[in-house]
């Protein structure tokens, strides 16, 4: 069970590593629009 949870985090390294250096800080677009749109509908489950 924890080795799924590890492969997910090492492949989600290795993502975001090649994404940085091949587009710079732009690879961080994606994942601040993600959690942007998360936040609201977080307070509106609880």
């Amino acid at each position: 069970m924890t080795f799924s949870c590890v492969i997910g985090v090492v492949v989600g390294c290795d993502a975001g590593a090649t994404l940085e250096v091949k587009f710079g800080l732009w690879a961080l677009v994606l994942p601040v629009a993600l959690a942007l749109f998360a936040i609201p509908l977080g307070e509106t489950k609880g």
